[in-house]
């Protein structure tokens, strides 16, 4: 082979795999983009820790929340879901509110036997919420305003609370709720 055989044959290979590299990444970024609802949650997630670190947020905090978020994006969609459900008659919200939801219905012993309409009323108004290991859900003496249904985990509620007496006085598990 001669110099310029040579030369042409690596320029030939350089441009082909050049051309290669774009198409799978043309292809890869397609593909991406069909997945809508995984395009935004990225978005808010890159959102949420532009605004952590503008705001200079200590490093236990933005865990904290970065735990939040990650619970709360596997449990609600980042589509506005209040704004295509209150378009649709109530049969079919309520379809869509039970199928969405069913795996948390299933869990909480507090739907057994109740009406479908009450339950798809009461979990499009869950919001929902997860806590570290040892982190306080409410304290002693607040007025409390929200009704907590336990899908993971244990919850103990405990009196005197930063004393020497200290107590516990109840455990929720799993399908529990509190709060109410």
């Amino acid at each position: 082979m001669t110099n310029a055989e040579l030369v042409y044959a690596s320029i030939s290979m350089i441009l082909g795999a050049t051309v290669f590299g774009f198409v799978v990444g043309s292809v890869a970024a397609l593909m991406n983009n069909f997945d809508i609802g995984a395009a935004l949650s990225k978005d808010k997630v890159n959102h949420i820790k532009n605004y952590m670190r503008e705001r200079r947020l200590p490093k236990a905090l933005k865990q904290s929340i970065n735990r939040f978020y990650d619970f709360f994006l596997l449990r609600k969609s980042v589509f506005d879901e209040d704004v295509i459900l209150s378009a649709l008659p109530r049969h079919i919200r309520q379809s869509v509110l039970m199928h969405v939801n069913g795996d948390v219905v299933s869990k909480i012993s507090f739907f057994d036997g109740m009406d479908p309409h009450f339950v798809s009323f009461v979990i499009s108004q869950m919001k929902p919420q997860a806590f570290s290991p040892n982190q306080w859900i409410c304290l002693e003496g607040e007025v409390g305003m929200e009704m907590f249904f336990l899908l993971d985990g244990t919850v103990q509620c405990v009196i005197g609370h930063n004393s020497d007496r200290e107590k516990t006085i109840k455990e929720f598990s799993s399908g529990m709720h509190f709060g109410e």
